[in-house]
């Protein structure tokens, strides 16, 4: 299950993935910018870097990934 949205318009939704090897708490202040890998890989899905456990760990922007703000708008057309 996933959830993402706002306090606002939250949603939850479930989501098919082929494994799940962790699920982890993070602290906000532990979680890095996003890089700039040049114009050859994008970020545009990238929400930030952490590190757990001397591992880096990449976050998400599931919103992006999954197109949710598409999703908003038609569903209030």
């Amino acid at each position: 299950m996933l959830q993402t949205g706002d306090s606002k318009k939250p949603r939850t939704m479930g989501v098919v993935v082929d494994s799940v090897s962790d699920v982890i708490t993070i602290d906000k202040t532990k979680i890095q910018n996003a890089p700039d890998f040049g114009t050859k890989i994008s970020n545009e899905f990238i929400d930030g870097l952490a590190s757990v456990n001397e591992r880096m760990v990449m976050l998400l922007d599931v919103d992006k990934l999954l197109h949710l703000e598409e999703l908003d708008q038609t569903e209030t057309a």
